[in-house]
């Protein structure tokens, strides 16, 4: 991180650079010497340049790979996580149905009711 803020606080005197390389450029009353001194500058500053933001694009791509790794990793444990869930809901389906099914015969076989006294009866049908 911070070498990344030094590389961008390096683009940016170079971009600073460039311009007062390139206003210089536009005086008038410069010699050819000067002149020609200045354009070298302004190629070395926009060489430099290219070359700081390439690397900072390298590191910007590691990154992203990095953190795409990551998100990768955790979508799988995710997906697992949602699979064993989904298992555990099937199981928890199966197991009503046979509840289900379990009290639909025996409510075949049962007669349950209330009796006088407010208690809990069954008989025995015999159809």
């Amino acid at each position: 991180m911070q070498n990344d803020q030094q590389s961008l606080d390096s683009l940016k005197e170079i971009q600073a650079a460039i311009s007062e390389v390139d206003h210089k450029r536009m005086e008038e009353g410069l010699s050819k010497d000067e002149v020609k001194l200045l354009e070298i500058s302004s190629v070395a500053l926009r060489d430099a340049e290219r070359l700081l933001i390439a690397k900072l694009q390298k590191e910007i791509i590691a990154d992203l790979e990095q953190k795409v790794l990551s998100v990768q990793k955790l979508s799988r444990s995710i997906r697992a996580k949602v699979t064993r869930m989904n298992n555990a809901a099937k199981s928890l389906d199966k197991v009503d149905n046979v509840i289900k099914g379990v009290v639909k015969i025996l409510g075949k076989i049962f007669s349950v009711g209330i009796d006088k006294g407010g208690m809990l009866c069954y008989n025995l049908r015999m159809n």
